[in-house]
């Protein structure tokens, strides 16, 4: 009883393992690109592509035949316009008889994997742009000096910049199947970007303008004004208030 008991528990191991073996990952893959399904098969006439369940549970049935070079089977697949995991499930004449076979392959935007490591630098690299960019604005709102203020602003704006690109980029490769959040950094980041040079442009003139009022009210200043009344003034005489509006 213990000899069969032992022979049933060694065979369940070796189907298991034959199993767990056929159910294998043919890698990562980029978005919206085509890739190979390749089936290894020494002794097999014909390989068959019967189905492709899709990462939002999408089942599309083939019965496509895969083209034959002696022992590899090739299917080109272009359909990888969403993100996750793909499961390829196939069949095959393995020795004569009718044999089915499934493996996994990945698709990400980068055509990256995910990995521990990489997800630990990306996500490094988001918490210190985070820091870095909510130290900066608190400085923006503290400092008195407008060279100081638009000095600030601009590493801000940057800081602003690399964050939305860090966190497109991340949600991009770790948070498949969310795309309105994927595509709201995108929009953002370009936003951010586009925006870029009027704002150089406006940032320049407020200087400009915040420079001249200053030496304006320096002169006022010196012959007796307090500041608020040199301000008050050069608002008077420019037509605009403190800030040129």
């Amino acid at each position: 009883m213990n000899k069969k008991l032992l022979l049933f528990a060694l065979v369940s191991l070796i189907l298991i393992g034959t199993i767990s073996s056929a159910q294998t990952s043919l890698g990562t893959y980029k978005q919206g690109e085509c890739l190979d399904l390749i089936q290894l098969c020494a002794d097999c006439s014909y390989n068959n592509i019967t189905s492709v369940i899709y990462p939002n549970t999408t089942r599309l049935i083939y019965d496509m035949p895969m083209t034959q070079r002696g022992s590899e089977f090739n299917y080109s697949f272009c359909n990888t316009n969403l993100t996750g995991e793909y499961i390829v499930n196939g069949i095959g004449d393995l020795g004569g008889v009718n044999t089915v076979w499934a493996y996994t392959f990945d698709i990400t935007t980068t055509g990256e994997a995910i990995d521990v490591g990489r997800g630990i630098i990306n996500g490094s690299s988001l918490l210190v742009l985070t820091i870095l960019f909510i130290i900066s604005l608190v400085g923006l709102f503290k400092v008195q000096s407008y060279i100081s203020k638009f000095a600030l602003f601009w590493v801000t704006y940057l800081l602003f910049i690399a964050l939305t690109f860090t966190t497109w980029n991340i949600s991009s490769v770790y948070m498949i199947g969310t795309s309105f959040v994927i595509g709201f950094f995108r929009v953002l980041f370009l936003t951010l970007l586009i925006a870029m040079f009027p704002l150089v442009l406006l940032s320049l003139a407020w200087v400009f303008y915040i420079h001249t009022a200053t030496d304006e009210i320096r002169s006022m200043m010196e012959r007796g004004m307090t500041s608020e009344e040199a301000w008050d003034r050069s608002a008077r005489n420019t037509g605009k208030g403190w800030f040129g509006i």
